[in-house]
């Protein structure tokens, strides 16, 4: 697994239910973790069951690449017209980033400013609407004289810290030092100052507050307000102004605010993951090597194209079911397909070859299985050997876990029932309380799966195979098969570019994987001491005099 996020592509909509404003403190836990994963290295149970016929819009989430609009001779229709994205100014930052080195790359050095940027486009779309929100909050209010209590914003702390199931106090969590506090109660801010000012507007008694009638109209509520303020994002057209990564003015008065690449850096590094960034790392490395085989060739891929691919996914798949949710129902985010789609046009112009209709046939006869949607379900227990708020291994504790998951393995087998050894030993505290029972039906491949788990689960044939212990990044697991959903028996027209689209994209998907894999293996690669890496959370990257209040001119940040 690379380095990926756990956040999602939160819009104003998807902040309207307890869960999804929820998920913005899981930013806090989950950022560069596991991309979706719950600390099992499986899919999170809250997931959506995605399994069966492999219909287009589930299955086919990709518009096909436009290096690939024809195969063999096989026509793919071309990408619905969308406006041309304008090319961006390089985001600036002040103070300017870090450019110690982080890594080399066959003598290439990889500036720790890179990580940083990474950071925040791998993150872009949940980390500026989180502050989006923010300021509006700020905004609404102020215009209702409402003042939140410190007390107010510990409780919604709490809420979040119970819902995200960490068993962490907000004392455990100050004192750790592992993620920023400051932003972690700015966005308890935020979620407290949505419920006050609705609570004054409609005069919501005290004891009527939780009733769940209450909670659905604050749902419609807060989307009606949003429809009140007109957002641009940094890569949409129109575009905020110049250096800014967001721009938000209020129709009804005309009040504007601003959001810079700092203050968007700054709030994501402060509630990353030690373990995430290290993995960053490993994606700056890759990066690197892709950029320094594409310079051999002469050619580049440029963000613009990247956002203008974006642009035509979501012109391509229009409410209600969108590119967003799509993204999310395959366990991953629309800034990880950008990666994705950044990686297969590098190869595809690096090698310079197309794959014939051959190949890609051959492929699917191999893999039918998995087109035509085969999953499993499974069940865990884990003995984790990472630190749940850091994401790295603690020391000393790798021989013991695998002694007790050996242990827990073989009364397993003795036939002690597998629900209440989960219940009882496993650290998947989520899981744990559903008798290990993953929700999310595995695939062959893909998804946000902890690569080693998603291998031994597809290796389990039978209702009730239990697997021997297996290592993931999260620590060792023991694995049952609960469920088997074989595939569709019907014929499907793979020509058909509905499925033809699909297919091609799962392929190059694998080629540009294993090209990597292969630079990987041949590059002279130093990592420098991970210390390095984690020094980067200590540092800030948008002092309070850089916060452009008035005017983006005041200031050059994010310029």
């Amino acid at each position: 697994m690379g380095a990926e996020s756990l956040i999602r592509d939160i819009g104003a909509q998807a902040m309207t239910s307890k869960r999804n404003l929820a998920l913005l403190f899981l930013l806090a836990f989950g950022l560069w973790a596991c991309g979706g994963e719950d600390s099992s290295g499986g899919q999170s149970t809250d997931a959506v069951d995605t399994s069966g016929s492999p219909t287009p819009s589930p299955a086919n989430p990709d518009a096909p690449n436009p290096d690939t609009t024809e195969i063999s001779g096989t026509p793919v229709p071309a990408p619905p017209q969308v406006q041309e994205i304008p090319e961006l100014p390089p985001l600036k930052f002040e103070p300017p980033l870090p450019s110690d080195s982080i890594a080399s790359v066959n003598g290439t050095p990889v500036p720790a400013s890179d990580l940083l940027e990474f950071v925040l486009t791998q993150n872009f779309t949940a980390g500026v609407n989180s502050l989006v929100l923010a300021k509006i909050v700020d905004h609404e209010v102020m215009k209702e004289e409402i003042a939140i209590k410190e007390g107010a914003i510990d409780d919604e702390i709490r809420v979040l810290l119970e819902q995200s199931s960490t068993g962490r106090t907000v004392e455990e969590m100050e004192k750790s030092g592992n993620i920023s506090m400051k932003h972690l109660r700015r966005q308890a801010r935020t979620q407290r100052g949505w419920k006050e000012i609705f609570w004054k507007r409609q005069n919501i008694a005290e004891d009527q507050r939780h009733e769940q009638t209450n909670q659905m109209l604050l749902q419609f509520w807060i989307r009606q307000t949003m429809q009140g303020y007109e957002t641009r994002i940094r890569g949409t057209n129109p575009g905020p102004l110049p250096g800014l990564v967001a721009q938000i003015t209020d129709k009804s008065d005309g009040h504007e605010m601003y959001v810079t690449a700092g203050e968007s850096l700054d709030f994501l590094i402060g509630l990353a993951k030690l373990g995430g960034l290290i993995d960053g790392r490993e994606q700056m490395i890759d990066r690197t090597l892709i950029t320094n085989e594409l310079e051999k060739v002469g050619s580049e891929v440029t963000d613009e194209e990247i956002l203008q691919w974006a642009q035509e996914q979501r012109a391509k798949h229009p409410p209600p079911f969108t590119w967003e949710q799509i993204c999310k129902i395959k366990g991953t985010s629309t800034e990880r397909e950008m990666e994705r789609t950044r990686r297969i046009r590098a190869h595809e112009r690096v090698v310079g070859e197309k794959p014939t209709e051959a190949e890609v046939m051959a492929f699917i006869e191999a893999n039918k299985s998995f087109f035509l949607g085969k999953t499993k379900k499974v069940s865990h227990v884990l003995v984790r050997t990472t630190d749940a708020d850091t994401d790295l291994p603690i020391p000393g504790l790798a021989e013991k876990a695998e002694k007790k998951i050996r242990i827990l393995h073989q009364k397993l087998v003795e036939g002690l029932d597998f629900g209440w050894i989960a219940e009882t030993y496993s650290d998947d505290t989520v899981t744990a309380r559903g008798k290990g029972r993953l929700a999310q039906p595995i695939k062959q491949w893909g998804g946000p799966v902890d690569p080693a788990f998603q291998k031994a689960a597809w290796a389990l044939e039978k209702v009730g195979d239990m697997s021997e212990p297996i290592k993931s990044r999260f620590g060792w697991h023991v694995l049952k098969l609960d469920n088997v959903n074989e595939p569709s028996s019907r014929e499907i027209d793979w020509k058909d570019p509905r499925y033809w689209d699909w297919v091609i994209d799962e392929y190059m998907t694998k080629q540009s994987d294993a090209w990597l894999d292969a630079l990987r293996t041949q590059a002279d690669i130093k990592r420098e001491p991970d210390e390095v890496v984690y020094g980067l959370k200590k540092q800030s990257y948008w002092p309070p005099s850089n916060d452009p209040k008035d005017s983006p001119k005041k200031s050059d940040g994010g310029k």
